[in-house]
């Protein structure tokens, strides 16, 4: 009975059963994906390649910009836009119509400092040579008329002061060698006399000097800058020593802004000059100039990065400012320098 009421199920009869539900199945999967079944057998290259750049991002080679300067022109900065650093640049030349001012650049940030101490040392130039051309004529000499002749020429200040000394290489005058001053050398002066031993190079000298008075004396005025010049052109110690000239020149190191050019380590030139006064300078020394150059190597170690040991400096520059009195012999210069120097130390105390 029991065996009667159920089918045997035959091994060929479960294949068949199975292959009809794969089948039914893949027929579903078929009719639910028609067009991506269809698109994959129609795909051609191209497509291929479009789907996979919209599929995800590809890196691209980055377009390599034309020739940019760093230095851009005034439109171009004003305008955020890229300059070629031609002059004038292209972009200007094609909005020619929309600028009112011409292409123009501003020197670099990092070359200003340069330029202006350039600019500085013609401008100095230039005074130097007119001053002594108005030495010429207040000295009533014989080619007055010939200077008066050129000025009406409109002949430049250079051509006049080489035209001078060439006369006065030749003989035919006698006047100072310092530009500007009326004061004579004094010729029992050593000619072998110099005031530093730390380089004989006269154009390293006159950039230190011009260092000085360009970026730390119009903010420090410990001494005046005309009696000193005077001084040290004509060899004399009034108003200019060895160790005033020396700490000068050891600060003016730390200023000078180095170059590939350079062929002088100006910070080690630095470090000399300064050694040169540490090791000659005298505490119980109380002159004026003595003074002043205890002021100035305080400036010197500060720039070294050593303002705590260099305040002992400023200390004995103030203690010895406050014993040292000028007399009534002593001339009217002299008086007026010492009030400037108090004023000096005294802004340096703040």
């Amino acid at each position: 009975m029991l065996g009667s009421n159920f089918r045997t199920i035959l091994p060929g009869d479960m294949d068949t059963t199975m292959k009809n539900s794969t089948s039914s199945d893949s027929s579903k999967n078929k009719n639910s994906t028609p067009e991506t079944t269809g698109s994959n057998s129609n795909a051609t290259p191209a497509t291929l390649d479009k789907r996979s750049e919209s599929a995800g991002p590809i890196a691209k080679k980055r377009r390599v910009p034309a020739s940019i300067t760093q230095n851009a022109c005034v439109n171009c900065k004003k305008a955020r836009a890229k300059c070629d650093g031609n002059q004038p640049c292209t972009r200007c030349t094609s909005k020619r119509s929309l600028y009112q001012e011409e292409c123009a650049y501003e020197p670099h940030t990092k070359n200003a400092k340069t330029m202006l101490v350039r600019n500085l040392k013609e401008s100095h130039d230039i005074r130097n040579k007119a001053e002594r051309i108005f030495t010429w004529l207040a000295n009533g000499t014989d080619n007055e008329h010939d200077i008066l002749e050129r000025i009406k020429n409109r002949d430049s200040i250079t051509d006049i002061a080489n035209w001078l000394e060439s006369i006065e290489s030749n003989g035919e005058s006698q006047l100072s060698i310092y530009a500007g001053s009326n004061n004579e050398l004094d010729g029992d002066l050593p000619s072998e006399f110099v005031w530093t031993t730390v380089t004989g190079d006269d154009e390293v000298i006159e950039h230190l000097i011009s260092l000085y008075f360009t970026w730390v004396h119009p903010f420090y005025p410990l001494f005046n800058e005309g009696h000193f010049v005077d001084s040290m052109k004509q060899e004399s110690d009034e108003f200019c020593s060895h160790n005033l000239f020396n700490a000068i020149c050891a600060m003016a190191c730390y200023l000078h802004t180095a170059t590939d050019e350079d062929i002088i380590d100006y910070k080690r030139m630095g470090t000399q000059f300064s050694d040169f006064v540490r090791n000659r300078i005298d505490p119980q020394d109380s002159s004026l100039t003595n003074i002043q150059a205890f002021a100035v190597m305080f400036l010197v170690r500060c720039a070294q990065g050593q303002g705590f040991s260099g305040s002992v400096y400023l200390n004995i520059a103030s203690r010895s400012m406050e014993s040292l009195r000028p007399s009534n012999s002593d001339s009217a210069d002299y008086r007026q320098i010492w009030r400037e120097t108090v004023k000096g130390i005294n802004s340096l105390n703040v």
